[in-house]
């Protein structure tokens, strides 16, 4: 498997990496896939797997995940996209580092996958693309921005690199999501701040609807 990243510096915001292939039968098929960072896959607009922040809390090696993706294929065209966030890989980790800034905080968000259906093979290498996606922030300690504005963004080249980064396989536990929780209480403080109440001490993230009505 190939790395590959971002042909410019994408700062802050999260890339997108995009390969569209075709399916001519009905056959296995395995993601092999792992990231400098957290990365989200999904096989025709559904999710692969159910690990969050995948690869996990890694970092002089990479954990390496198999997935079984046969039943996200369609006969015919199919698009499998990536994306990457700073995970703990590329985070501060302030306190465990040290005072002077890591390097892996700068390394670019790559990604090394490897596709395998049947007898073919789809791997990361300089035919995939990549895209700004609508997270703009990404960090496993500072939270996340996502702005539904963004729209579709124009693909754009990816380059290949080396790394001398040891892969393993996947040897801990996965992060799963357990339940969802419904907020007890909502309200403002003095401060103007909204604040929603849990009642509890969780870890996770929060889902939020919107109305179809323009806002």
């Amino acid at each position: 498997m190939k790395w590959i990243k971002p042909e410019r510096d994408y700062g802050d915001v999260c890339p997108t990496y995009i390969k569209n292939f075709s399916v001519d039968l009905s056959c296995e098929a395995v993601l092999t896939i792992t990231a400098f960072g957290c990365y989200e896959a999904m096989l025709n607009g559904r999710r692969v797997g159910e690990y969050v922040l995948a690869p996990g809390w890694t970092e002089k090696r990479l954990q390496v995940q198999e997935y079984d993706v046969a039943h996200l294929l369609n006969r015919g065209k199919n698009t499998i996209e990536i994306t990457v966030g700073r995970g703990w890989y590329r985070s501060p980790l302030a306190g465990w580092r040290g005072e002077e800034r890591d390097p892996r905080f700068d390394m670019p968000p790559g990604v090394c996958a490897r596709l395998k259906i049947g007898d073919e093979i789809i791997e990361t290498d300089a035919s995939w693309q990549v895209a700004e996606s609508a997270v703009r922030f990404s960090e496993i300690y500072d939270g996340e921005t996502y702005d539904a504005r963004v729209g579709e963004c124009e693909p754009e080249r990816v380059d290949e690199f080396d790394s001398d980064i040891k892969l393993v396989s996947q040897q801990g536990e996965e992060i799963l999501e357990m339940e969802r929780i419904a907020p007890v209480a909502i309200f403002t403080t003095p401060k103007n701040e909204r604040v929603i109440d849990f009642g509890q001490n969780i870890t996770g993230y929060v889902e939020i609807f919107l109305p179809d009505s323009t806002y």
